[in-house]
């Protein structure tokens, strides 16, 4: 995902244009104590869709139209 991003594979660090919350959110899940981290993926999968709501609005569909070959 820091990849993803435009971070830094190798030491994940993330580029100052990722939004706070998003770099918050990135950060609980590569905490160093395991048990200090999400153990619920569907949790975090909801607290991310939740965090882009708020960022960019609902989500909206945008169709994709394949070009056509001649």
């Amino acid at each position: 995902m820091a990849r993803l991003l435009g971070g830094h594979p190798a030491t994940l660090e993330l580029p100052a244009s990722v939004p706070r919350p998003i770099r918050a959110l990135l950060n609980a899940c590569l905490l160093p104590a395991i048990q200090r981290r999400a153990d619920d993926a569907w949790q975090l999968f909801e607290d991310f869709h939740t965090i882009l709501g708020r960022l960019y609005g609902p989500p909206q569909f945008r169709p994709f139209h394949m070009p056509v070959q001649s």
